[in-house]
């Protein structure tokens, strides 16, 4: 069975004996479609295709152990920290080779308890770890998500630790039981999180260490949306009123349509699972994405070349800055972009140390296959030689991400610098956008706890069922399993009567015969309540044999 948006929209006005009136008609059953795939997604998680997640989960780490040796000392900046030595000294010192992992995969991830001065043992959440050459000395620093006011300068004992990881809000399900990639092949078993502290389990100061063998579900994480649109315009590539020029669109990627939207991103997950073609990392955690821009079209932002060619304007993306509003500048003086040095030799140790970043996504609505210059201008690419990366159907793909408190390379390199921050330049250069990175228009994460603690770290393997992806094309697929399609049009047909806005008769039998659908699909799937049955080894059913004696 076809199950592409364009087949499920035809079954449906069959069904109606309904002839589509354009592009309006399609978007009214489209929304039809898309709203009961959400609801049976809730109802009949079963009826989706499962998906496959990869998750990585750290031993905790102490750093009183041998092998380790490190401690913390506050800085002259209230929202860092910085490893040291048990004699206060910089890590380069210490005689262990354990270092902390600076490659963002521990940021966010990993928290701190730390015995203070006064022996009280207080939780911080860590935001970035990053080290810095300090004359003959490395030093290893970590930035916090609450500032640290104790006005002592005692060294600290810590203990690093990853209290969960973490699974999209979008995620319906998780399907029991999750493993682990090992020789071991451990299953871990889900329980609720009441048990989990029925029975003690969550972790304290490292009580139980072990191979895991069951998790659950804890807090919900959010990372706060932009509120604003990105401002996409052509830029001046420099001042003088005798040469005034607009900077390039040089492909090769082609000319178009364009809007642009951005999200948030914190952390970074394991290269082995999150890596994109591209090498984009994926992050640990993702806002929802901004609002839309306006479209950028290069119909309208073109220059005529010398040679009377018409050649697109690159175009500037610009963002607001995060890492600013969360006081990760820490400069009362402003973002000082005409320093010398950047960042700037006056910035305080936590300037851009939030671990935030921000990616770029970008949608083509339109392609212009012919624009472009036809002979070589300089370094642009010919309009025949020109590929075009993205398919115009009007998705949001990743395009970049920035450190937002970085300035544009090639802004900063023009005649007359235009310092900014939180901002790309999109030139149509490759390897973008990409093609594996879909925008998914997620609302948060559930933290989910493992016992006991691992005394290792793990991969683990799990299968889950998911919201589905925003559709968007014809030929976009319903992730909906072959058996129950029959049950999803039934629900879609429910939601298309209402259309009609007096046929609440038709609405009725479709859901009746949705619910009897439903019945059979789970009639066909069901799991003997969940009861595994146990199966001996070897030839043969215990069923048969059993009351029976034989000898030998």
């Amino acid at each position: 069975m076809d199950t592409t948006l364009k087949a499920a929209r035809e079954y449906l006005l069959n069904d109606r004996a309904w002839q589509s009136s354009g592009k309006s008609m399609d978007k009214r059953v489209n929304t039809c479609l898309v709203r009961a795939l959400r609801e049976i997604a809730g109802e009949v998680p079963e009826a989706l295709l499962p998906a496959s997640r990869h998750e990585h989960i750290r031993t905790a780490i102490s750093g009183t152990a041998e092998a380790v040796g490190a401690y913390l000392l506050k800085t002259t900046d209230n929202k860092v920290l910085e490893i040291v030595t048990s004699a206060g000294d910089p890590w380069s010192d210490s005689a262990t080779s354990w270092v902390p992992k600076t490659d963002r995969t521990w940021d966010g991830v990993m928290h701190l308890e730390i015995v203070d001065p006064d022996g009280r043992i207080r939780r911080r959440q860590t935001r970035e770890w990053w080290s810095e050459v300090d004359g003959s000395d490395t030093r290893y620093y970590v930035s916090i998500s609450t500032p640290w006011y104790d006005t002592g300068s005692n060294v600290m004992t810590v203990r690093i630790h990853q209290p969960a990881f973490f699974v999209p809000a979008e995620t319906t399900k998780i399907l029991s039981p999750v493993r682990i990639f090992d020789e071991a092949d451990q299953l871990l078993g889900q329980i609720s999180s009441g048990s989990a502290r029925r029975d003690a389990l969550p972790d304290y100061r490292n009580r139980v260490e072990g191979l895991p063998t069951n998790f659950w579900r804890g807090n919900f994480v959010q990372i706060p949306a932009p509120t604003e649109a990105p401002r996409v315009v052509s830029i001046l590539e420099n001042s003088d009123v005798n040469a005034t020029s607009y900077l390039g669109w040089n492909g090769p990627v082609q000319e178009g349509k364009f809007r642009v939207c951005y999200t948030y991103a914190w952390g970074r997950r394991e290269q082995e699972w999150g890596q994109s073609p591209a090498e984009f990392a994926d992050p640990m955690w993702e806002s929802a994405p901004s609002p839309i821009s306006e479209i950028y079209d290069h119909a309208k932002q073109v220059d005529v070349n010398s040679k009377g060619e018409a050649v697109g304007r690159a175009a500037v993306i610009e963002c607001s800055n995060l890492e600013e509003m969360l006081d990760f500048m820490g400069d009362s003086a402003g973002i000082q972009v005409d320093a010398v040095s950047y960042p700037p030799s006056s910035a305080p140790l936590r300037y851009g140390r939030s671990g935030v970043k921000i990616r770029i996504y970008v949608a083509r609505d339109d392609l212009y296959a012919s624009r472009g210059p036809a002979s070589t201008v300089g370094d642009q690419v010919q309009a025949t030689h020109r590929m075009n990366r993205a398919e115009s159907d009007g998705k949001f793909y990743l395009l970049a991400e920035i450190d937002p408190l970085d300035r544009n390379s090639i802004l900063a390199a023009m005649t007359t610098p235009s310092y900014r921050v939180s901002a790309f330049v999109w030139q149509g250069a490759l390897p973008s956008p990409d093609p594996e990175r879909q925008l998914r228009k997620n609302t948060g994460y559930y933290a989910y706890h493992v016992w006991p603690t691992p005394d290792s770290d793990y991969d683990l393997d799990l299968q889950v069922l998911e919201q589905p992806k925003e559709l968007v094309n014809d030929n976009d697929q319903l992730p909906i399993k072959q058996d129950a399609f029959a049950a999803y049009l039934e629900l879609a047909l429910a939601y298309l009567s209402r259309l009609d806005g007096v046929d609440e008769r038709s609405e009725r039998k479709h859901r009746a015969e949705y619910a009897k659908l439903v019945r059979r699909f789970k009639s066909l799937h069901g799991d003997n309540n969940g009861v595994v049955e146990n199966r001996m080894w070897g030839v043969g059913n215990s069923r048969r044999i059993y009351g029976t004696f034989n000898e030998g």
